[in-house]
């Protein structure tokens, strides 16, 4: 979930050497209208269709925590590189949008079928504008100013009260995931949906574990390696 700049002069010579990490609170130009619509969202209503109780239930339980999340002050909802060639200049690190896997019917040997589902849900187009919004604010910034970004998208022409425009572009522009697939078998209880318990074996399966970052029923607020590399470092003490 991504929008661009693009970044002239000799100190963009790398593809990325900075980032930042913020909290929506931060952000957001409203963060308790946010919190409110986020409150009083049915849990099922911007879900696949026809899905199980049990995942629907667990939904439930990540939107929880996902709603205490978006008010702390320690919990990353956003991430914006900003060190040279990366155009990345949003990330959301914490969508409530959720897509959906299954194996492919006419191949079961094949790659799975999967759907994103990006953006199905409005509040994640709302986050992904305050980014932009955001993201045009710091790059003003008398520090970052004189750098020199350049805005390519969505353009000058698009602006801060162009909400259709942001809308659009979000929808245009944006990428599924930006490096942070996750959560096709979360570590839940299995009446939550959860398909992979805290000792990562999976659920009715025996000798099967999972040692990646499928099991993440929400992204970190980081990079997924490092948490990845955490994980690893647990499956010894099970086997």
């Amino acid at each position: 979930m991504l929008a661009m700049l693009t970044f002239l002069g000799p100190r963009t010579l790398a593809l990325n050497n900075a980032a930042v990490f913020l909290p929506l609170n931060t952000i957001h130009s409203s963060p308790s209208s946010f919190h409110s619509k986020v409150a009083s969202q049915n849990p099922a209503d911007y879900l696949s269709p026809n899905l199980p109780d049990a995942v629907v239930k667990g939904f439930a339980a990540q939107k929880d925590v996902l709603s205490r999340l978006y008010k702390s002050p320690n919990s990353a909802a956003y991430e914006s590189p900003f060190g040279g060639a990366c155009g990345r200049t949003f990330i959301i690190q914490k969508p409530l949008s959720r897509g959906n896997i299954h194996i492919n019917s006419s191949n079961p040997l094949g790659p799975p079928v999967i759907n994103f589902r990006v953006f199905s849900n409005p509040l994640d187009v709302e986050q992904a504008i305050e980014s932009i919004k955001y993201t045009r604010k710091y790059f003003k910034s008398p520090i970052l100013a004189p750098q020199g970004p350049v805005e390519t998208g969505p353009g000058t022409n698009v602006s801060d009260s162009d909400t259709a425009g942001l809308e659009n572009y979000v929808h245009s522009a944006s990428g599924p995931t930006s490096f942070h697939v996750s959560g096709t078998a979360a570590m839940l209880p299995r009446k939550l949906g959860g398909v992979v318990a805290p000792d990562l074996k999976v659920y009715g399966v025996q000798g099967l574990s999972v040692v990646d970052a499928s099991l993440f029923p929400l992204i970190p607020g980081a990079h997924l390696s490092a948490t990845v590399y955490a994980v690893a470092e647990k499956v010894w003490i099970y086997i």
